[in-house]
């Protein structure tokens, strides 16, 4: 977040940090070359936030490669020696006339460039106005509004997933139900199959128990016929003599 008068601020005091310089220039907002820039944060200076500014970078590495240095953003405070791990310090977390920037960024005494107790009273003096302006409070809002936004969506992302996950499950019910029914058709098909099967065969038998009573009748007139034919015989010769 850019703040005029913090840039002028820093422009105004951070010479008094230097020792000679040593041939090297810090370059201010917004006169930063973006390929220095792009080379001291893919370094050193790592960004916390997406808003976060360079407002001054004093680059000690040979042809400005941006390995090592010191950094100014409106956030915080950035610094890399030679052969050394990078260190950070948030404002927020700097305590006025109480912290030594020579043990919470590790600049040494025999550093080639840099004072570290006068860089001491530019941070006091950047963090006294960024309090007293309020630019603390606005950051905290800021962030907060960004941590809200970032919950809301998630939140959202979260109910399209879940919509989602419904619209599946309800496509996977649907085509068991579909499947379902189709075997109940099938099921009752099957049933109405047997069953024709079943009134086909008794009406089969039916039809072989009249042939078979037919074939009884017959056998029972050619019965009759015989025992007519033998009573005729027998009142034949049962006759009386005297008739003769």
């Amino acid at each position: 977040m850019y703040n005029e008068n913090l840039v002028n601020l820093i422009k105004d005091k951070f010479q008094k940090c230097l020792k000679g310089g040593g041939g090297f220039r810090p370059v201010y907002f917004p006169h930063i070359p973006a390929k220095q820039e792009d080379k001291a944060r893919k370094h050193f200076v790592e960004l916390r936030d997406e808003d976060e500014t360079i407002l001054m970078l004093f680059d000690t590495s040979l042809f400005s490669k941006g390995k090592n240095g010191l950094a100014l953003t409106d956030r915080a405070v950035y610094f890399k020696d030679l052969m050394t791990a990078p260190r950070r310090c948030a404002y927020s977390d700097w305590r006025i006339d109480a912290d030594d920037s020579a043990e919470l960024l590790g600049i040494p005494e025999t550093n080639t460039f840099l004072m570290a107790p006068f860089l001491n009273e530019l941070l006091n003096e950047i963090c006294t106005m960024k309090k007293y302006e309020g630019l603390f409070e606005a950051e905290d809002a800021a962030k907060r509004e960004e941590a809200e936004a970032k919950r809301r969506e998630d939140s959202r992302d979260a109910g399209d997933a879940k919509e989602n996950s419904k619209s599946d499950s309800d496509g996977r019910d649907a085509g068991d139900t579909k499947e379902n029914s189709k075997s109940d058709g099938d099921s009752g098909d099957t049933k109405e199959n047997s069953k024709s099967d079943g009134d086909g065969r008794g009406d089969s038998d039916t039809k072989d128990g009249g042939k078979e009573d037919d074939d009884d009748d017959d056998d029972d007139d050619d019965e009759d016929f015989g025992l007519l034919n033998l009573l005729g015989v027998v009142m034949k010769v049962t006759e009386d003599p005297s008739r003769s």
